[in-house]
């Protein structure tokens, strides 16, 4: 055969790369504040991982079936929600999003020793929780003592302790309604699957999740976010971070806007 033979597929397949970098380019240049701050790494599949909340079952054939068991609180299902086409948007083409997990189900067995459950794990994760009820979070802030932010739950209430400042920020309020929330924001390693992320969004009280579910679908609001996020990193975003967020409120309600109070670069172990 003539090499005039095979011009039409060499055109054809010049064609579709400068399409597909231009597809590309453009996907770049309009991405959503949210997909930017929110994008995992490439070539993973997604998962939203939530808090488990004991319950008591309320009827037979939920004792089949344990996931029944366990629910995630009204911030969580608005941040699942509205928050869910933004999200659904940063699973490259041909990877999955996998149907939402409570935090009991990324473990095997019970006890205090927690065993992964690998098959779980092998994704990049949006964790939603406090330690107080989600074990996803509460290991990776036991296993990572080093890091500068954690969120704690003792009996007397939430807080979060900056470690290198040497302070703890606990919900500030006003005639018993919360006025400012705080909540940690921050991307992690995945400890059971190098090279994908864990983003983790914690707070203490409701306002915070509220807050950011709210921000991060606003065009503005996000862009507004993600500059001062990466202003306080020092002009540029590490591969990880923790950064700690003051959301105003006025008792369940989200006034607005997010404060960063403190961010901190990471290393990975």
């Amino acid at each position: 055969m003539r090499w005039e033979d095979f011009l039409p597929t060499l055109v054809l397949r010049a064609v579709t790369l400068v399409v597909g970098l231009v597809v590309r380019w453009f996907r770049a240049v309009t991405a959503k504040p949210t997909e930017n701050l929110l994008r995992p790494e490439a070539g993973a599949d997604l998962r939203l991982v939530f808090s488990s909340v004991p319950r008591e079952p309320t009827a037979p054939e939920e004792l089949l079936h344990p996931e029944f068991n366990y629910l995630a609180g009204p911030n969580e299902v608005d941040f699942a929600w509205r928050l869910y086409p933004f999200i659904k948007r940063l699973v490259p083409i041909g990877k999955t999003m996998h149907p939402i997990a409570f935090s009991k189900e990324m473990y095997i067995g019970g006890g205090t020793v927690k065993t992964a459950n690998q098959a779980m794990w092998t994704a990049n994760l949006i964790v939603s929780g406090s330690t107080k009820f989600n074990d996803v979070t509460r290991e990776l802030h036991s296993r990572s003592s080093g890091l500068p932010l954690q969120i704690v739950f003792p009996p007397e209430g939430g807080a979060i302790l900056d470690k290198n400042h040497e302070r703890r920020y606990t919900a500030d309020r006003s005639n018993g309604e919360v006025i400012s929330d705080y909540g940690i924001f921050a991307k992690y390693w995945n400890p059971y699957d190098k090279g994908r992320t864990i983003f983790l969004i914690a707070g203490i009280e409701s306002v915070f999740q509220i807050g950011i579910t709210q921000t991060l679908i606003g065009t503005r609001s996000a862009q507004r976010f993600l500059a001062q996020l990466q202003r306080t990193l020092g002009g540029e975003f590490p591969n990880y971070y923790e950064c700690l967020v003051r959301a105003p409120g006025s008792g369940l309600a989200f006034t607005g806007p997010l404060e960063i109070v403190e961010a901190y670069p990471l290393e990975a172990p």
